[in-house]
């Protein structure tokens, strides 16, 4: 009895575990302007209003031979290049900022985000990605977010609309590549929140 009660523990964790892992995450945060902790669940920010980035600076960029991974690539859609944004000081880039500008200032309430080297696995394993990071908005809000090591895109939701005329972000800390210590931000994109 007691051999056929743990494999039905055992097949019952097994089924939660596979049924549990996000495809696109949502994540929810309690508080505001704090250190807070993403409760990612699956979901996606369809239907909201898509604000394009119009222009971006980092604090420093990859050079690798002619390519160079300008702060442009996190927010360029992929329609010619599939590169991320990669930071250029010795080490994982902790400190680091990526800075995204619209053309005006918008009311925002979700952020979605490919973070690493996206364009497939072999290269997403190899390079570092970000796990957690800074957003800081015009209006002099900000949100700590931490996200999971998967090769998805991952959503946040800002529990207080802020009206910014851009989104700033920092590297805190990262999941290491397997044999590049350079950090990667494939692509970004704001949404306002309607509904």
């Amino acid at each position: 009895m007691k051999k056929i009660f743990m494999r039905m523990v055992s097949l019952f964790l097994a089924v939660l575990m596979v049924s549990s892992v996000p495809q696109t995450c949502f994540g929810h945060y309690y508080g505001y302007g704090d250190e807070l902790e993403a409760e990612w669940k699956i979901g996606n920010l369809d239907g909201n209003v898509w604000h394009p980035f119009t222009s971006a600076w980092a604090s420093s960029t990859l050079k690798e031979g002619d390519i160079i991974f300008r702060a442009g690539y996190a927010i360029d859609n992929k329609q010619k290049y599939q590169r991320p944004w990669v930071e250029g000081v010795r080490g994982s880039g902790i400190g680091e900022t990526l800075t995204l500008y619209f053309d005006d200032e918008y009311c925002i309430g979700g952020l979605t985000f490919r973070l690493g080297y996206a364009r497939d696995q072999a290269r997403y394993n190899k390079n570092n990605r970000p796990s957690e990071l800074l957003i800081s908005f015009s209006d002099g809000s900000y949100v700590d977010c931490w996200f999971e090591d998967i090769n998805a895109e991952q959503s946040i939701v800002i529990p207080d609309l802020v009206y910014t005329n851009y989104v700033e972000i920092t590297i805190l800390n990262v999941y290491c590549g397997t044999q590049c210590d350079d950090t990667c931000i494939y692509q970004v994109k704001a949404y306002e929140m309607v509904g």
